[in-house]
C-alpha cells in the first residue's frame, strides 16, 4: 500500500515518529531466528494466550530470564542521561 505524504495515515505509518517524539521501535534491533517448528508454535500459542505478540512474547521471555539471571542492564534514570554527544 502507497501513501501520500499528505495522508494522516501515512504520517502516522513513519518509522521512528510519534507525534513529533522518537517511537521506541525506532531503537529496536532485528536478527534471524532459527527455531524448532514446535517451539515457535508452543511460542505463538503462550503468545496468544497472554495477547502477545510472538516477537513481544519472545522479548518478554527474554527480559525475565536477562533479570532472574542478574544480568540485565541498569536503565539509567532520565535526570542522569548525558546529552547525545557528550562524553
Amino acid at each position: 500500500m502507497i501513501y501520500s505524504d499528505q495522508s494522516p495515515t501515512w504520517r502516522s505509518r513513519v518509522i521512528g515518529y510519534y507525534s513529533g517524539t522518537r517511537c521506541p521501535l525506532a531503537d529496536r534491533k532485528s536478527f534471524l531466528l532459527r527455531i524448532d517448528p514446535e517451539v515457535i508454535d508452543a511460542m505463538r500459542r503462550w503468545a496468544n494466550d497472554e495477547l502477545r505478540s510472538v516477537n513481544g512474547q519472545v522479548e518478554f521471555l527474554l527480559r525475565r530470564a536477562l533479570s532472574d539471571a542478574g544480568r540485565m542492564p541498569r536503565q539509567q534514570d532520565s535526570s542522569q542521561k548525558k546529552p547525545r554527544g557528550s562524553k
